[in-house]
């Protein structure tokens, strides 16, 4: 004779199906029906956001032309070719005329008066210089760098007796150099130059130094231009 199942053994059954539910997570699914898929967890709430400022690459300006009001200073009209080789990079062509005379002037030493009457030199000249610019897109920023200055030297004095030389030098120049609105140029610099003559000539004024003598002399910049 079957007898039927005691209360505590399906008690014990239903305890252990229990179980088995809640360690899947999901409820039991009936016999014969397939178990529901599990969700993917859900979305954040805010995704990351860049915050990164990208500025815009400066317009590359690869040619300049500019003149240096300053040189009137020494008696000198020049003009600045200036050609980006690449970025940081400059190569400066600077050809230059000139004409100054000195002021006469009586010296007097002892018994003896000597009157030292007008001198003029005059000539044609040039630099070739490279320049590191600090800035991108060529011709910007700080720069820094040396050039190399020859020049033929015509000298008359007084009496209108002539001479001529050559006028050797180096130089190195430090500035600030801007494209305004991407196309004008604005510079100021400084920096000095050496020069000496091939033939030696007594001591003049300046300017007409900077052409006739030996020595270290100062150089100011302030280029106006137009970049391409």
């Amino acid at each position: 004779m079957i007898r039927p199942p005691s209360a505590s053994l399906l008690c014990g059954v239903s305890l252990a199906l229990g179980a088995t539910s809640t360690a899947s997570g999901q409820p039991a699914a009936p016999s014969g029906e397939p178990a529901p898929a599990t969700s993917p967890p859900p979305a954040p709430a805010f995704a990351p956001v860049d915050v990164a400022v990208n500025e815009p690459t400066p317009a590359r300006r690869v040619f300049a032309v500019e003149w240096n009001p300053v040189a009137l200073v020494i008696d000198r009209i020049s003009v600045n070719f200036e050609i980006a080789l690449a970025d940081h990079h400059a190569l400066v062509l600077a050809p230059f005329v000139f004409d100054t005379r000195t002021a006469s002037f009586i010296d007097v030493s002892g018994d003896a008066t000597t009157v030292h009457a007008s001198q003029r030199f005059e000539g044609v000249g040039g630099e070739i210089g490279y320049r590191y610019y600090a800035g991108y897109g060529g011709l910007r920023g700080f720069f820094a760098g040396p050039s190399f200055i020859l020049a033929g030297v015509k000298g008359t004095d007084g009496a209108g007796d002539h001479t001529t030389f050559m006028n050797y030098g180096v130089a190195v120049d430090v500035g600030w150099q801007a494209l305004v609105a991407s196309d004008w140029v604005v510079s100021l610099g400084g920096g000095g130059q050496y020069t000496f003559t091939s033939q030696s000539i007594p001591d003049q004024q300046a300017p007409a130094a900077y052409y006739a003598n030996n020595g270290l002399h100062p150089r100011a910049l302030a280029a106006l231009g137009y970049a391409f």
